[in-house]
């Protein structure tokens, strides 16, 4: 019973960490697609820290990934690239029309004996990428036209 028990019990915590890498693999890469369709519009998210402010786009795409995810993700683990014209890449987020890179990089630790021995420092790598086009916006902040006085263009 000793020896029965004990192989259970490490399959069973295979299949746990198994099921743990998956479901934080599809939560990283929910997350990032979702951060990249709120980018791509160039929107910025208010500073929690500095109401009234807003983050910079990068901070924001950070941010983004952070909520959705439910991880707490720090920048050296996000990298934020813009394809230039000629193929290579350059830190940022890029203007309107440009194409941006979002790559996030977490290691998730692996508890079972084992399995963690697979992974060189028993850190299983999650490692998801997207790419978008910015769509065509403008960077400056637009007062809501008064549309009573028959004036219904926006102002810059």
């Amino acid at each position: 019973m000793a020896l029965v028990s004990s192989i259970v019990m490490m399959l069973m915590s295979g299949v746990f960490d198994l099921a743990n890498y998956f479901q934080t693999r599809s939560r990283i890469q929910f997350a990032v697609s979702q951060s990249a369709r709120f980018a791509v519009t160039g929107n910025q998210v208010d500073d929690p820290n500095d109401p009234g402010s807003l983050l910079s786009r990068e901070d924001s795409i950070i941010h983004m990934l952070q909520k959705v995810s439910g991880i707490g993700f720090d920048s050296s683990q996000v990298t934020i690239l813009t394809v230039e014209p000629d193929g290579s890449l350059t830190p940022g987020v890029g203007g309107p029309g440009d194409i941006v890179l979002v790559r996030v990089s977490y290691d998730l630790r692996v508890v079972t004996p084992g399995l963690n021995k697979i992974f060189d420092t028993g850190w299983a790598p999650i490692r998801c990428s997207t790419r978008y086009r910015n769509e065509e916006f403008t960077t400056g902040i637009f007062e809501i036209p008064n549309c009573e006085t028959g004036n219904c263009q926006a102002l810059a």
